[in-house]
C-alpha cells in the first residue's frame, strides 16, 4: 500500500501490551508508596499537647460558648481558625478529637500524595514513574509523615496550598475564564493559617504578570480575585470587632520582632538534615534552562516561606513549619530529574545513560532523607530549644495523663470546679479540666502577650507577671514535672511529700493523689481556700 506507512498486527500488540505493563507498573509503584505511608505515618503517630488548645476552643464552640479560651472571654490564641471550626464540627458530631483531627490530618497526607501523581498528568502528559519521585520522597521523610499526626492543621493547610497552587496553573494552561476553584483553596488555606494570605499574594503576582502579556483576560482576574477578597477580608474584620485586633492573639505572644538569627539557624539545620543542597542544585538547573513561569512559581512560594520562617525565628516543633513546601521542593526535583532522564545530550552518549543518570540523581537526593534523626541534627535541634517529634509525643501523652487526673478529681468532688488554675502547658489539662486557665505563655492571654519582657525561647517569648496572676486570683501554679502526682506512702504508711515539697512550692494530698503547684495566695488565703485538704507543705 502506497501513500502511509504500513501498521502491523503485532505493532498493536506491542503498544498494548506495553500499556497494560505500564499501568501494572504504576498500580504497583502506587501500592509500594501507599503502604510506606501509612506503615510509617503510624510508626511516628503522636498527640501533642499544643492541639488540645485548637481543641478547648472547639469544644466551647460546640457547646454553644463561643470562640473563647476561659467562657466569657474573648482571645484568639490559636492560629488555625478553620481546623477549629472543623474539630469542633467533629465534636458535635460525637466525635473525639484527638482520633478525629489525626484521622484528618493523615487523609490530608494521603491527599497530598494523590494531587501530586493526579497532577504529573498535566505535567508529563500521562503518569509515568517520575510521577512518584515526589511521592515516594515524602513517605520517607519523617517530617512529612510525623505531622500527618499531632493533632494539628498542618497537613490540611498544606493541602489546600498545594491544590490551590496546582490547580491554578492547571487554569493558567487552560485559560480557564472563571478559575473559581484555585481561588476556593486559596481561600480554604487562608482561614486555617495567616500564612495563607502570603502564598495567596505569590500566586497573584504571576497571575498579574499574565495580565500583562495578556495571557489571562481581566475578566478572569478578578473572577478569581474577588471571592477571596470578599471572604477574607470579611474574615479579617470578624476578627478584628470580635477579638479586637487584626492578627491572633498567638502573633504577640510568640514574635518579639524579628529574630533572623535564631530562624536561619532554625533553617539550617532543616537543610543540613535533608541534603537540601543535594535538591537544590537539579532545581536551579531546571529554573534556569527550561525558564517556566510555573517552576518559578514554586520556588517564588518556597522562597517567601524561608523567609518567612527566618524572620519568625522558626517554631517550637521540629521542622513544622517547613511541611507546607516539602510537597513542592520534592515536585520541583521531580521535574528536574525528568528533564535530565529525557535528555537528548546524554542520550547521545548511549540510549541508558539518562536514565541511568536520573536514577543516581534520585539515590544521592534520597539517601539522607530518613525516619529517624541523625546524632549532629538531634544535638543542634536541641541546642535551638526545638523539640524533636519523639518527645512532642511523650509529652503530649504525659500531658494527657495529667489532665485525666485533674478532671478524674473535680468529676469526684474533690476539687471545686472554681479553681482558677495557671499553667505553661496550657493545652490537655486546661482542656479536660475544663478550669478557668491562665496561660503562663501568654498565647490564650491578651495581656500576658502584650508583656514587653521577652525570653530567648522560640515562640515562647512572654511569661505571666506575678502582679497579673495575684490580680486574677490564681489559686493553684503549675511548676515543672507535673500538677497531679500519685501519693507515696513510707513503710509505716504516711504519705511521703513530692521532693518538690519545699520552700514556696505547695502541696496538698487529695484523695490518692499529691497536688503540686505554687500560689500567689497569702497565708491565710491558702488555709481557708484549701481548708479541706491535708495540707503538706
Amino acid at each position: 500500500m502506497s501513500g502511509g506507512n504500513i501498521v502491523r498486527p503485532e505493532s498493536v500488540h506491542m503498544t498494548g501490551a506495553y500499556a497494560r505493563i505500564l499501568a501494572l507498573a504504576n498500580i504497583v509503584l502506587g501500592f509500594a508508596i501507599l503502604s510506606l505511608f501509612f506503615y510509617n505515618v503510624s510508626d511516628l503517630y503522636f498527640v501533642g499537647d499544643d492541639a488540645f488548645i485548637s481543641f478547648r476552643y472547639s469544644r466551647n464552640l460546640a457547646d454553644g460558648l463561643g470562640l473563647a479560651w476561659n467562657p466569657g472571654e474573648r482571645v484568639e490564641g490559636y492560629t488555625n481558625f478553620l481546623w477549629v471550626v472543623v474539630v469542633a464540627a467533629g465534636m458535635r458530631l460525637g466525635l473525639e478529637p484527638s482520633f478525629f483531627a489525626n484521622s484528618l490530618g493523615i487523609c490530608s497526607g494521603f491527599l497530598i500524595l494523590v494531587v501530586l501523581i493526579a497532577y504529573s498528568r498535566s505535567e508529563f502528559s500521562r503518569i509515568t514513574v517520575f510521577s512518584f519521585v515526589a511521592p515516594l520522597f515524602l513517605v520517607l521523610n519523617r517530617t512529612f509523615v510525623g505531622w500527618c499526626t499531632g493533632g494539628l492543621e498542618t497537613q490540611l493547610y498544606s493541602l489546600f496550598v498545594l491544590s490551590g497552587v496546582l490547580l491554578f496553573l492547571v487554569e493558567r494552561e487552560r485559560a480557564a475564564p472563571w478559575p473559581l476553584g484555585s481561588s476556593a483553596l486559596l481561600i480554604a488555606a487562608s482561614l486555617t493559617r495567616p500564612e495563607g494570605l502570603m502564598f495567596f499574594s505569590v500566586v497573584a503576582g504571576l497571575f498579574v504578570i499574565d495580565l500583562v502579556h495578556k495571557r489571562r483576560s481581566p475578566r478572569s482576574f478578578f473572577t478569581w480575585l474577588l471571592p477571596y477578597a470578599i471572604i477574607v477580608g470579611t474574615f479579617f474584620l470578624w476578627r478584628r470587632v470580635y477579638f479586637g485586633y487584626w492578627l491572633p492573639n498567638t502573633f504577640y505572644a510568640k514574635v518579639a520582632g524579628l529574630w533572623f538569627e535564631q530562624g536561619l539557624a532554625y533553617l539550617g539545620v532543616f537543610v543540613s538534615e535533608y541534603r537540601i543542597v543535594m535538591l537544590a542544585v537539579p532545581i536551579l538547573i531546571l529554573l534556569f534552562t527550561r525558564r517556566r513561569l510555573e517552576h518559578w512559581l514554586l520556588a517564588a512560594i518556597i522562597t517567601a516561606q524561608a523567609l518567612y520562617v527566618a524572620a519568625i525565628g522558626g517554631d517550637r516543633f521540629e521542622f513544622r513549619f517547613m511541611v507546607v513546601l516539602l510537597p513542592l521542593i520534592y515536585w520541583l526535583f521531580a521535574c528536574a530529574v525528568r528533564e535530565v532522564a529525557m535528555s537528548d545530550y546524554l542520550r547521545r552518549l548511549g540510549r541508558i545513560i539518562p536514565f541511568l543518570a536520573a536514577a543516581i540523581l534520585v539515590g544521592l537526593a534520597l539517601f539522607p532523607v530518613r525516619l529517624t534523626l541523625s546524632e549532629n541534627g538531634r544535638k543542634s535541634i536541641q541546642e535551638l530549644n526545638i523539640e524533636i517529634i519523639e518527645d512532642t509525643g511523650y509529652m503530649g501523652r504525659l500531658r494527657i495523663e495529667q489532665g485525666h487526673r485533674l478532671r478524674a478529681l473535680i468529676d469526684q468532688g474533690l476539687l471545686p470546679t472554681d479553681m482558677r488554675y495557671a499553667t505553661g502547658f496550657a493545652g490537655a489539662t486546661p482542656y479536660y479540666s475544663g478550669l478557668y486557665t491562665i496561660d503562663l505563655w501568654g498565647l490564650n492571654d491578651v495581656v500576658v502577650a502584650r508583656q514587653e519582657e521577652t525570653f530567648d525561647v522560640v515562640a515562647h517569648r512572654k511569661w505571666a507577671p506575678r502582679w497579673y496572676l495575684e490580680q486574677k486570683k490564681v489559686d493553684m501554679i503549675e511548676v515543672w514535672g507535673g500538677l497531679v502526682m500519685p501519693a507515696e506512702r513510707s513503710a509505716n504508711g504516711d504519705v511521703v511529700p513530692d521532693e518538690r515539697c519545699a520552700g514556696d512550692v505547695r502541696c496538698i494530698r487529695i484523695g490518692e493523689y499529691v497536688v503540686v503547684f505554687q500560689t500567689v495566695l497569702s497565708e491565710e488565703e491558702f488555709a481557708e481556700r484549701f481548708a479541706a485538704f491535708e495540707i503538706l507543705n
